[in-house]
Order: C-alpha cells, then structure tokens, then sequence
C-alpha cells in the first residue's frame, strides 16, 4: 500500500465521515435490536455514522435536536437538509444510556467540483485533484460509479484514509454549483506565489481570505478548507477563501468524545492517529471487535474517551469496525420487529441502531424504519458478518424486482459447477458468465481454480426463485 505516513498536527482537528439517514431524504429506524449501554456520558462531542432521525442517531446514540442550531460550510441549515452519507459533528451533552441532547450540529462537504475520471473496476474517481474510494458503505445519489462520468459535478462527504485519498460515505450528483471546495491537509507550499497544493490540486491563494485558529501563516500540513466560485482552470484553483478547520473548537479538557473514523497513521503500540486526531490508548481501554494488535493504518475504528490538557483523546473504548462484505438484492421472507431481525433468502438478519434505512420505492415513505418493512418488498440489504452473524448496515427498500444478488465471502466450492456463499448453495451451469477482479471474462474452470474459502464473490439470478442457479459470477475479492 502507498502511504503518506505524515506527522499531522495534533490540534483537535476531525475528518470524520458519516452515514446520515435522511430526514426529508428518506431515512429512520426504529432501533430494532439492543441498543448501546456504556456510551459517552457527559459534554462533549459525537460524530459519525448518523443512521436515523426523528431524533438524530449518531453512532448508536439517540441525540435529541429540537433546540439545536444546524449548519452546514457555516451557513445555517435545518435537519432536513441532512442527507443520508453526510458528516455531521454533533456538540450537546450526552447521558451515557445511549441517550443525549445537542446544542449545535454541524456538517461540510469534503468535496465540491467537477469529476477529472472514473476508473470502475478499482471502485475509484477523481474529482478536484482528489482521489475518491467507494465501497458497499457508499451511499449514491442521483448516480452510480458506473454511471458517473467526468466533467460531471459531484458533492462528496467522506473522510481520509492511510493514502490521502477520501473514502466516499455519500455522492451526490449536482446539476449546478455555486462554489467549488476542498478539504484536506497542505502538502506543499510557496508562500512567495502564493500557491499550495492539496494532492493533485494546486490552490492559488493570492486573492484569499485567510483565517487560521491561531492567527499564524499557512503551513505544510494545516488541514484546510478551500472555497472558490470558480471551477480550477488548468489544474489550479483561485481560492476566495482559506480556512484552517477545527471541528472542535469550543471542545474542553476533561469533555467526553466519541468518534468514528479512519487510522491515518500509527505512531507506537499505544498511540495513533484518526485523521487529525491523536489517540492514546493503553491498560484501561477497553476494545470491541478486535484488539490492540488491529490498529493499524486504514483500520475505521470508533472511540470513546475524554479530552486530555494536550489536546489529544485519552481512549477508554475502542470499537474495531468490520468490513461490509455482504450484500443481498431479493424479496424479504419476514420481519420480526420487536427482536430487530428480518429474514432474506432463510438467513436471519440483525438490525438495530447502527443500521439505516431508506424506501427508495415509489412509495416513498419518510421516515423509514424496519416496522414498516413487509414480507415480499424488495431490498438491497447491505451487512457485517461476525461469529456472532450477520447485521445490517443499510436496508434500502426498492421497487419489486426479478433480479437476485448476493454477495459475499465464499465458505465453499467443489471445484466444479457449485459454491456455497453464507450458507447458501449456488450452481452454475453453461450459460453462466464467469468475471475475474477486474472485470475480464474468465471460464467456469479458471473461476473454480481461482477462487478459495474467503474470498468475496457476487452472483445474480435472474429470474430469482427456487433453487439459485447464477447468471453471472464475479469475483470481488480474494482473500490474503
């Protein structure tokens, strides 16, 4: 893997992406599923997957909003300019039951501008200079990456991995825009042009205003945020304005946070840092989905802790996040909404308040939660899978469709003409197509021969029913 293993400031400065369930853009939940017990208890800050609203649910926690401010690049907002994929950082005061109330929410886009390309089979584009990942946890609007074309423009919410490049939590196609943005860390500098660079992007900064948090000059490696209302010209943009970001401005020592993020950087065996952040963890922190051993660059973790005199964040918690592998396109057999769970396919699903929702169907019921699910809809149902089972990080009811999905990681194959995907016995047969990793037309023998336990393949049936027998067959990944 390329990394920039740059040492950041450690000011409290976050690039957190999120996962906002539309309120007014088609998202709820009804909670299904226990609930968190030992979350932030105190004043502080939250931010991360917002998976619903009603109240606005942020990494599992229930936030009340009714007497909060909204903003959103600085300029007000209510929430039902929230989308689903936007980041939010949510200030208030938090109960420790899963439960608080927030003074102030706030989000920005970290990228506005035209598309430079588009390269489907590595699941990346280019927009602003900037290098955009997209994964099952991307949320589309308007568009797809195979449909995303470049010249187009796009809205971007994500935050930062271990290569500079954004993983893309919401893209959002736009018709129009009234100003062009980028957010990241400067990487070089010419203070006699005026210029800095941002990755691919060149900003040109004489005609700026400037503002940094402590009134000092630009330096390599501040996080800013860059305006123009002009689109870049040759590869450079004439920034209006320059500000050094602080999302947490306002934060105290001793304030609680709990953040969900990207590992950019691993310092020692006690301490990392999470896209600005530096984290301190040691005996006393607890940890959830892994170990200590998992921290490693590119890892999204979610913390829990206080705020230290130095401005980093003492670890009290630490949540390894697991990888989306699966996802099911089909009718749903059954829903049971008082234990949370639904069934596609005979598999047993989880959902609770980690999971969004959103109807997509021309019913268009807003808020959506899993209550008003009903056997027979149509989903794509994105998920986690653990020793524990699968869960669902997203249900997103569709109109009634023909077509069967499902992927995920292979438990089996025999070599032949059959596999087994979560339990699931899949045959294929002559008129099966077969495609490698990077989309090239394979034979059945070359698939069987390829392909282990572990590694990630989709299937679509096309018409579903009865026994799955597969249309087409594609590897997604292969196991290490």
């Amino acid at each position: 893997m390329n990394m920039k293993l740059r040492i950041r400031k450690s000011a409290v400065v976050v690039l957190l992406g999120l996962m906002v369930t539309a309120c007014g853009g088609g998202g709820g939940s009804d909670g299904g599923g226990s609930g968190p017990t030992d979350d932030i208890n105190g004043t502080g800050v939250v931010a991360g997957s917002v998976t619903g609203f009603g109240s606005v649910i942020v990494n599992g926690i229930r936030i009340n909003t009714a007497s909060s401010t909204f903003s959103n690049d600085g300029d007000s907002i209510s929430q039902d300019d929230l989308d689903i994929g936007d980041r939010v950082i949510i200030r208030g005061t938090f109960s420790g039951d899963g439960t608080g109330t927030a003074t102030s929410v706030t989000t920005d886009e970290f990228v506005k501008g035209s598309v430079d390309s588009v390269d489907v089979p590595n699941k990346l584009f280019v927009a602003m200079g900037q290098t955009v990942r997209v994964d099952l946890g991307t949320v589309f609007d308007g568009v797809t990456l195979e449909t995303l074309a470049a010249g187009q423009l796009v809205e971007v919410h994500g935050t930062l991995n271990g290569s500079d490049q954004i993983v893309a939590n919401r893209v959002e196609l736009k018709t129009s825009l009234d100003e062009y943005e980028v957010t990241g860390f400067i990487d070089t500098l010419d203070t006699g042009s005026q210029v800095f660079t941002i990755n691919g992007l060149t900003v040109n900064y004489a005609l700026a205003s400037v503002e940094t948090e402590s009134g000092t000059n630009l330096q390599t490696g501040m996080y800013v945020d860059v305006e123009s209302s002009t689109a870049p010209v040759g590869g450079v943009l004439a920034a209006t304005s320059v500000e050094e970001e602080n999302e947490f401005e306002g934060v105290e020592e001793g304030d609680e946070a709990e953040l969900q993020g990207i590992i950019t950087q691993v310092d020692s065996s006690t301490q990392f840092v999470m896209n600005g952040i530096t984290v301190i963890h040691g005996a006393g922190t607890s940890f959830e989905g892994g170990s200590a051993a998992d921290l490693v660059v590119d890892a999204e973790v979610e913390v829990e802790g206080s705020i230290t005199s130095s401005g980093v964040l003492q670890a009290e918690e630490i949540e390894i996040k697991q990888d989306e592998n699966v996802r099911i396109m089909t009718t749903v057999d059954a829903v049971n909404s008082t234990a949370g769970t639904l069934t596609i396919l005979g598999l047993t699903i989880q959902t609770g308040v980690h999971t969004q929702f959103e109807d997509d169907s021309d019913a268009e019921v807003n808020p959506f939660s899993l209550s008003q699910l009903n056997p027979g809809d149509y989903v794509e149902l994105r998920a986690t899978i653990d020793s524990s089972g699968l869960t669902a990080t997203r249900v997103e009811r569709d109109n009634l469709d023909t077509v069967l999905e499902l992927r995920g990681p292979l438990d089996s194959n025999n070599g032949t003409d059959t596999m087994v995907i979560l339990g699931l016995t899949v045959m294929t047969d002559a008129s099966t197509s077969f495609e490698d990793q990077n989309d090239n037309t394979i034979s059945s023998a070359e698939f069987y021969a390829t392909v282990d336990a572990g590694d990630v393949v989709e299937i679509e049936q096309d018409p579903a029913g009865g026994p799955i027998v597969a249309g087409e067959v594609s590897i997604e990944e292969l196991a290490p």
